[in-house]
């Protein structure tokens, strides 16, 4: 008999609180049950039980040890539901934290094709939001830039999908009333509006280090809506604004310094990857990789 089969036997009679409760429910004899429960008091020199009256109650190490068995026991049928995923239809609700740009630029171009592949999986979408610890919500995959916190996380495994280009720019009326500037020294006194769920992407500029922030969003759609109203500079996706820069609504400003390259990423937890439909959504990403990309050519 293994350790395993011990220790259920263990959780069986603390649960119970009872030898015999214990061995009716596991359908072994009484006898059979202690000789467990004293096989493992005498290999790891404890005590697991003591008699009050009638009944038996948890030592302080029985109660240490219930509750790492109980751990044990819900990781394992946890492993086995996981096993028993990967090959089950791919079928159900499909949790995915995404950018919103992201999801309007290069996923939903795409998922007629998914749809067609995989009728039976359902794609809940939820938008990023930079409060919330994810490693413990019900989340399947994460789609996000790679400046985002959580990328960083070692719960995760994360896989860089393409890059992707920013760009500074601002409105037609900003640049004639403040100035376009060319070089370092004349973004002095420009105003940025910021991006506070992607704070880092500029943080580090020295660019910015006599520039004033009047303003911060949540969003890119934000920022862009505030560069449409001339409040200030922004640093965006190129690919978000096209319509606008080919509308001449918006302007390209020309960055005087290197900025850090920038990747689209998917994110999930190591167990993820069991599950039938995770593994279908990150296969089309892949698959997709390549449309998304011509998609970018094409804009440029």
């Amino acid at each position: 008999m293994s350790d395993f089969d011990r220790f259920e036997t263990f959780i069986y009679v603390a649960e119970n609180e009872s030898i015999t409760v214990a061995s009716q429910k596991l359908g072994i004899t009484k006898a059979s049950v202690s000789k467990q429960i004293s096989k493992i008091e005498d290999e790891y020199n404890i005590k697991l039980f003591q008699r009050v009256k009638q009944r038996i109650q948890l030592s302080k190490e029985g109660k240490i040890l219930l509750e790492k068995c109980i751990n044990l026991r819900n990781e394992f049928e946890y492993t086995k539901s996981l096993l028993r995923g990967v090959h089950t239809k791919p079928e159900g609700n499909l949790n995915i934290v995404v950018e919103p740009g992201i999801a309007k630029t290069f996923i939903y171009p795409f998922l007629i094709n998914f749809f067609k592949k995989y009728p039976h999986i359902n794609l809940i979408f939820k938008t990023y939001k930079s409060n919330v610890n994810y490693a413990l919500e019900s989340v399947d995959v994460f789609l996000g830039f790679s400046n985002i916190q959580l990328f960083n996380h070692q719960s995760f495994i994360n896989k860089q999908l393409f890059s992707i280009d920013f760009t500074f720019c601002a409105s037609k009326q900003y640049i004639e009333n403040k100035g376009n500037p060319v070089k370092k020294s004349d973004f002095d006194g420009h105003c940025l509006i910021d991006c506070t769920d992607y704070k880092n992407l500029n943080c580090n500029l020295d660019l910015f280090k006599k520039s004033q922030t009047i303003l911060s969003v949540d969003s890119f759609s934000e920022l862009i809506d505030c560069a449409l109203n001339h409040l200030g500079i922004i640093l965006v996706p190129k690919i978000y604004i096209k319509e606008y820069l080919d509308n001449k609504i918006l302007k390209n400003i020309l960055c005087p310094v290197e900025l850090p390259n920038q990747y689209i990423m998917s994110s999930y937890l190591p167990e993820k990857i069991m599950s039938s439909k995770v593994k279908c959504f990150l296969d089309f990403l892949s698959e997709s990789k390549n449309l998304i990309l011509n998609l970018e050519n094409r804009h440029y």
